[in-house]
């Protein structure tokens, strides 16, 4: 099996289970210290997700009678990005809930190694008035399509290369 996967939570994720977008890590984006912001990293898993519910048709530009809100995000930080560096950023619906659903962001290096990971949770909000609603169906087939992502456990080769062993984890 060609493992072409991103390393997401010690696990290898099928990257045709995330939306993905290249952004580029810019001088402004840099601190003190001479890395991108952490800050950023919340930018850019902004960018794409916003990309990513926009071409599922989650959002329109302009005023929206309803539609998702940012209610919580973390970010787990594995690695420092640099300026001039272009990151790939994917993300998912990986649960439905009622009034809400998690997204999941894993954002990858030059290298393709895991440079953060995170999640967020969107509620959807009727506009007018103020207040969650139930989510759309739409929403929810697009969380049960994408959380049968697969997912492989991997070991690596140990001969120094980005070269895994790799099977599907549950299916032995």
């Amino acid at each position: 099996m060609r493992c072409a996967l991103s390393k997401y939570n010690g696990k290898m994720v099928d990257r045709d289970g995330y939306f993905w977008q290249r952004v580029a890590a810019r001088w402004g984006d840099m601190d003190a210290l001479g890395h991108v912001n952490n800050a950023k990293y919340f930018t850019y898993f902004e960018t794409v997700r916003m990309s990513y519910l926009r071409q599922i048709g989650l959002w329109k530009e302009g005023r929206n009678e309803q539609g998702p809100i940012l209610v919580a995000e973390s970010m787990n930080f594995r690695r420092q990005l640099v300026a001039d560096q272009t990151i790939e950023v994917g993300v998912r619906i990986s649960e439905a809930r009622n009034r809400s659903f998690v997204m999941q962001v894993i954002m990858l290096d030059d290298t393709q190694k895991t440079a953060a990971e995170g999640d967020c949770v969107m509620a959807w909000m009727d506009f007018t008035t103020q207040k969650a609603i139930p989510i759309p169906e739409k929403v929810r087939e697009i969380a049960v399509q994408t959380a049968q992502t697969k997912v492989y456990q991997c070991e690596s080769s140990g001969n120094g290369y980005l070269a895994f062993l790799c099977q599907q984890a549950g299916n032995d």
